[in-house]
């Protein structure tokens, strides 16, 4: 029971980081975004799902 208990605990902090890294890496999206258009650039976003894996280039 003891380890279940654990292995419980670490699934939910490994969702959780999860969850936190992928919000932070959309928020630094969402600002480069934000700064090419201030700039009258245009913003081109590549990312995957939890957006773990993104490019970004502004076309001016």
């Amino acid at each position: 029971m003891h380890h279940k208990k654990i292995a419980a605990i670490a699934i939910i902090h490994i969702f959780t980081l999860v969850l936190i890294l992928s919000f932070l890496n959309h928020q630094a999206i969402n600002t480069a975004v934000n700064n090419c258009e201030q700039t009258d650039g245009n913003p081109l976003v590549k990312k995957d799902f939890l957006a773990f894996n993104w490019t970004f280039h502004c076309e001016k």
